[in-house]
């Protein structure tokens, strides 16, 4: 009894996380890649539709429908990864493709503007969502071929923890971002002190229409600049996560697992 008690205090103290998973090179570039590919995607979803709604002058309803092409950009990836990787078992060319499209999206967003037509940030998004999901999930299923079988589960938690942690960060210090560049140019550009930062801008975009036409002006100009310095520091973002893509090893898929061999749970079954 004394024998199992200590056993079970052992196994009470273990690293929910085991580091030694991140001794794997797949594991911990893949972690990394998700954090930063959770970060950009997160930031796009969030600051595309606020751009169509100050800068482009759209509905919150019609935003949002604005916005599909990023879903519909994420499925197709899926169904297009998937079904390359189960052709030809190989997986490495597509988080590569993933991370240039994102970073494609992300230079092509930072070139919108006054006067952008409303489809163009909505086409944006979809190769945005196209290349997140064609990175994020392909470098899920290599590190599920490469972990143990023991480790299966903790591993795939922490790939999805890592994006869900890239999310949370980059609404964070982008909305930060934007809010300061708001705070720069809001009072050059609107005459009016009432809205000379953006804490006392607190008017939803239908109320900013129904502004004197100065005013108006300077707050959707002062949006436009906000969000394109937002896209532009999205850009090293972007490339940082394309590199890193880059050095993630391939290994051929495995077919099968033995859960009782532990040599089986560790050697890649080659095709």
């Amino acid at each position: 009894s004394l024998a199992w008690f200590i056993r079970a205090e052992r196994r009470a103290v273990e690293p929910i996380l085991p580091l030694r998973l991140f001794g794997d090179r797949t594991f911990t570039l893949t972690s990394i890649s998700q954090f930063l590919n959770g970060s950009t995607t997160m930031v796009i979803g969030i600051m595309a539709p606020l751009w169509l709604q100050f800068v482009g002058g759209v509905s919150a309803t019609r935003s949002g429908v604005l916005s599909m092409p990023m879903v519909v950009g994420m499925l197709v990836a899926a169904i297009v990864s998937g079904s390359l990787m189960s052709r030809t078992g190989r997986y490495r060319i597509l988080p590569i493709i993933g991370s240039g499209l994102m970073c494609g999206a992300a230079v092509l967003l930072a070139t919108i503007g006054q006067g952008t037509p409303n489809w163009m940030p909505a086409l944006y998004m979809f190769i945005a969502g196209a290349g997140s999901n064609a990175s994020s999930q392909v470098l899920t299923v290599a590190v599920q071929n490469q972990v143990a079988h023991a480790d299966l589960g903790i591993a795939t938690s922490a790939t999805t923890f890592f994006r869900s942690l890239g999310q949370v960060a980059g609404s964070a210090v982008y909305s930060a971002l934007l809010v300061t560049q708001l705070d720069h140019w809001l009072p050059k550009l609107v005459p009016d002190s009432q809205y000379a930062s953006a804490s006392q801008l607190q008017l939803s975009p239908k109320q900013v229409e129904g502004l004197a036409p100065a005013v108006r002006d300077g707050i959707i100009e002062s949006y436009s600049r906000g969000l394109h310095s937002v896209f532009v520091w999205m850009i090293p973002v972007c490339f940082v996560g394309f590199l890193i893509t880059l050095g993630v090893p391939e290994h051929p898929l495995r077919e099968e697992a033995a859960i009782g061999d532990v040599e089986h749970q560790t050697a890649p079954i080659a095709h």
